[in-house]
């Protein structure tokens, strides 16, 4: 049985708890929890949630937004923890590939300027707290040694999942790019460009226009916070699973067999922002 998982974010005791929850919902079968993505940043536990996703076969994960950013930023500023790596995946793009493209030169005169202004913005939206969790200094990239394996699982992380009863990415779905997602991939697309356009919809996307509506399953997504409880929009089928563990909200898991949402409360101290 499927339960998908709504954005972890670091904390590893809400999500071991709530496993337990979907295993005793599940009974004799077995079951595969299936995270929509940022298993880290802002919680206490980071590495932990990271070593049981690579570690636990039973269990699988797709790329969210934070864990783009810890592999762009670890890449820029601690490059020797990527020597091995041959390929890259279609949706990673280096900050010297980005700044490359001018879109940013404008603003950030260097390279360095633009990398600057990403590390500080990553380390202050919760890196910080997956480095401590690596056992690393966030403030000395020189530190910055990583498992290889754990590298390699963050690279080799899809970008959506398609099974009988659901559609799941990290962010919300339009009409432009679910024509081009099919057998896990990305098709039919013009340029690069227009690649990384698709790459940061499925995402960063909290817009609610124009959304991707499937004739026969359900579309599930993260990214965004309702710490009020999951957000169904039943005309459209979609649903929408992050309920802010992390912020104090319950982390919640969705059964796509029997349509039954299981919650485990946070141990976390509230923190809205």
């Amino acid at each position: 049985m499927d339960f998908i998982v709504g954005d972890i974010h670091g904390c590893f005791d809400e999500f071991m708890a709530l496993r337990e929850k979907c295993q005793e919902h599940a009974g004799k079968n077995k079951i595969r929890m299936v995270s929509c993505g940022d298993l880290i940043d802002r919680g206490p536990k980071s590495f932990e949630v990271v070593e049981h996703f690579a570690t636990h076969g039973e269990d699988i994960a797709l790329l969210g937004n934070h864990e783009q950013e810890f592999l762009v930023i670890s890449h820029h500023f601690a490059p020797w923890n990527f020597d091995h790596v041959k390929k890259y995946p279609i949706w990673f793009h280096s900050l010297a590939e980005s700044y490359k493209s001018g879109e940013f030169s404008v603003e950030f005169p260097t390279l360095e300027d633009y990398a600057q202004s990403h590390i500080v913005n990553w380390t202050m939206q919760g890196g910080s707290q997956t480095l401590k969790s690596f056992e690393v200094d966030p403030l000395d990239p020189t530190t910055w040694y990583f498992d290889k394996t754990l590298i390699d699982y963050m690279l080799s992380l899809p970008l959506y999942l398609e099974e009988d009863e659901y559609f799941l990415s990290h962010a919300l779905v339009t009409q432009h790019s679910f024509p081009h997602l099919k057998n896990g991939k990305i098709i039919d697309v013009e340029d690069i460009d227009h690649i990384f356009d698709i790459v940061d919809e499925l995402l960063w996307n909290r817009d609610q226009e124009d959304l991707f509506i499937h004739p026969t399953k359900i579309m599930v997504s993260g990214h965004t916070p309702f710490q009020e409880g999951a957000n169904w929009m039943h005309e459209k089928k979609i649903l929408q699973v992050d309920t802010g563990c992390v912020y104090g909200g319950p982390l919640t898991a969705w059964s796509a067999s029997d349509n039954t949402l299981l919650i485990q409360p946070s141990l976390q101290k509230s923190t809205a922002n």
